[in-house]
Parts: structure tokens; sequence; C-alpha cells
């Protein structure tokens, strides 16, 4: 390796990572109306949505998310909830229909528990 040729391939990162968040955050899309009444979400809502889950479920090990700009901090506040409205919707809609015998195998929770308690809808 020269002398030198390490600090570039570092700013080069940089610039490729700088670039990568800004079409992240901020992207350009083209729709037509009709995909907007589809009924599943377009893929960057899916995306904000699963990294809203995931913050929710962890707040303090999924940190980097928000703090590297991933996840707006502005949607990261109802995250918590929203996994708590993932964690009610499992546990009333698939742990019924769950072989119990092959869950006390596994020996953990499936979902990591729910640490603050859902607030209200807005009416």
């Amino acid at each position: 390796m020269r002398p030198g040729s390490a600090r570039v391939e570092k700013n080069r990162g940089r610039s490729n990572s700088i670039a990568a968040k800004s079409s992240l955050s901020s992207p350009t899309v083209t729709m037509t109306q009709q995909k907007f009444a589809d009924e599943h979400g377009t893929p960057s809502q899916r995306f904000y949505n699963l990294l809203c889950i995931a913050y929710g479920s962890d707040p303090k090990l999924f940190a980097d998310v928000v703090d590297k700009g991933f996840l707006p901090k502005d949607r990261a506040e109802g995250c918590e909830n929203e996994y708590s409205q993932v964690v009610f919707a499992f546990e009333k809609l698939i742990v019924p229909h769950v072989d119990r015998k092959a869950v006390r195998k596994l020996k953990r929770p499936w979902l990591a528990p729910v640490t603050t308690k859902a607030k209200r809808w807005r009416t």
C-alpha cells in the first residue's frame, strides 16, 4: 500500500456513505397515483416501517439507526408504540395457533418484551 492511499480510500468510503444516506433520506421518485392506491405500502414505506419496528424493540441497540440518519428522529419517537402494536397482534393472532411444546424447546421469547405502555390513539 502506498503512503496516503488509505486516506484516499477512507475519504472515498465516506463520500459513498454520504451519497447513500442522502439517496435514502430524500429520494426523488416518480410514481403513478395508482401505486399509492395499492393495498401495499411502497418499498420506501416498508423500509422505514421495518427500521421503526427494530428501533422500537430496543432503542439502545438500534440507536445508530437514528444517529446515522437512516430513521428520522420524529418518526423514531413513535416506534416503541408501533413495536408494542406488533407484539399485541402477534400474541393475539399468531400465538394461539403455535405448538406450545415447540415453544418450550425454544427456551427464549420470540419477541423482545414491550418496555413501554402503548399510547392511546388520538381521536
